[in-house]
């Protein structure tokens, strides 16, 4: 009995170190930048609208912007991790004036193919938007660059133009945009489009945004200003939103960087933030 112990504690002593090397060892590990890894979630959105009012000046638009108007904007976006650096972020939204009776509206939808960059982004994207008594077709190159709490970016597009706004013709359009985070949920901002050709209108808006805390809800207010040599006329634009933001709890900063795109839709003033 003594010696079948001893045979049996031999066996065991030579066999365990090929157990546990069968026990341990690993078979895969994924790389550090493996999404897998990623605190941030594969898709990343948000549900966005604000109500408000243009003051027009002698637009071109018939009943619509010749006095104060009501206006309504909303949107969704949401960006999908392809893998690795690429992103697809995709949204629709829609805008739309009224007074009387009378209203201009527009919706439209469009998609960003886009990279993450050390300390920036980079994309391009496309969209059709369907304003009152027409087709726009839109398509452009964007970009960002971010200085820790900052963040600095721009877009410029070509838009052909279709159906009744065939007389408007084809134009291009360009936008820079800059957000200064307070805090990491507090966020203010500028931007200044121009709109050439025919159209030859520029804009310029100040915006702020917060967000609630942990809350996936954030308020939002915006004025701008737009002044339109082809439409023959200037107004101002004051809005009021709230964001539903779909994140799993990031901070607004973290959020906007991961959703970073608003080219490419018309309403307005571009639908807010």
């Amino acid at each position: 009995m003594r010696a079948r112990l001893l045979a049996t504690a031999a066996v065991v002593a030579l066999s365990s170190p090929a157990f546990a090397a069968d026990l341990y060892t690993p078979t895969y590990v994924p790389p550090a930048n493996d999404p897998v890894y990623s605190p941030t979630p594969m898709v990343v959105g948000h549900l966005m609208m604000g109500v408000g009012l243009v003051d027009g000046n002698s637009f071109d638009l018939g009943d619509v912007l010749d006095d104060s108007v009501g206006a309504f904007v909303g949107a969704g976006r949401a960006n999908i991790g392809l893998g690795g650096i690429w992103n697809l972020q995709l949204e629709t939204g829609g805008g739309a004036l009224f007074k009387d009776g009378s209203s201009y509206s527009s919706i439209g939808a469009g998609g960003h193919v886009w990279t993450k960059l050390n300390g920036g982004a980079l994309g391009a994207y496309g969209a059709v938007n369907f304003p009152t008594g027409g087709t726009v077709y839109t398509a452009g190159i964007e970009g960002e660059v971010y200085f820790g709490n900052f963040t600095l970016g721009g877009d410029i597009d070509y838009n052909w133009t279709d159906g009744g706004l065939s007389f408007v013709g084809d134009y291009w359009s360009g936008s820079l945009w800059a957000d200064a985070y307070l805090n990491q949920n507090w966020r203010i901002g500028g931007e200044f489009e121009y709109y050439g050709d025919n159209i030859d209108t520029w804009s310029a808006s100040l915006d702020t945004e917060v967000r609630f805390g942990n809350s996936p809800m954030s308020g939002w207010l915006e004025g701008s200003y737009i002044d339109s040599s082809g439409a023959g006329g200037d107004a101002w634009t004051f809005l009021a939103g709230v964001r539903v933001l779909i994140d799993g709890g990031l901070t607004l900063i973290d959020h906007d960087r991961n959703v970073p795109w608003e080219s490419g839709l018309i309403g307005p003033d571009q639908l807010g933030p």
